[in-house]
């Protein structure tokens, strides 16, 4: 999913048409961005004590213009039509999206999982290891625990997998949007009459 607190919504399209795409929020949150970019850049060029106006002086307002620019064109689409039989994946700018479908027949279960954000050790085994091979200074164990023992974030993902065990990651987001994204999962899953499972 796109970066930036991005989210996106589940639409009823039709009774046989459902779509998980950018919500309206995230879309008009993408296009404030832009537009304060171009009041920054427009400011700049304003208030610039050289005449005619240099656009190396304002390089970074320019970047910010042209990124936040390409991200109000960010496209990202499930389409779940029974009408054509189809699962299909819409992902990228509208002007360069890429494209992906299959039968919608072929899916036979939505998965909402969870993983740890960054987890790389266990923190006691970290700091058993430090022990153990004669270096794990009090010190040591203390900055162990400190980087290991951080808290961790806890991802949510919403995936569908079809017939060839191929998984098809939806969404994701932090655990505190676990019921919504149980609500969507279950919802997914009785529109595509396959199960739902949670790990």
């Amino acid at each position: 999913m796109f970066p930036l607190g991005v989210r996106l919504s589940l639409k009823e399209r039709s009774e046989n048409r459902l779509e998980l795409s950018l919500s309206l929020p995230s879309r008009l949150m993408l296009v404030f961005f832009f537009l304060v970019s171009c009041f920054v850049l427009l400011l700049g060029f304003l208030f610039s004590d050289k005449k005619p106006v240099v656009l190396g002086e304002h390089t970074i307002p320019l970047i910010l213009v042209c990124l936040t620019g390409l991200s109000v064109l960010y496209n990202e689409k499930w389409v779940f039509d029974k009408n054509r039989n189809i699962f299909e994946n819409h992902f990228g700018l509208w002007i360069l999206s890429r494209k992906q479908s299959i039968p919608l027949d072929s899916l036979v279960q939505v998965e909402l999982d969870s993983f740890i954000k960054g987890h790389m050790v266990d923190t006691h085994e970290a700091r058993e290891k430090a022990r153990s091979s004669g270096s794990g200074s009090s010190h040591d164990a203390v900055f162990l625990h400190r980087f290991f023992g951080a808290p961790q974030k806890q991802i949510l993902r919403l995936t569908v997998v079809d017939k060839q065990e191929k998984i098809y990651p939806l969404d994701s987001a932090k655990a505190h949007r676990v019921e919504e994204f149980r609500r969507r999962g279950r919802r997914i899953a009785d529109f595509c009459g396959i199960l739902f499972r949670e790990i």
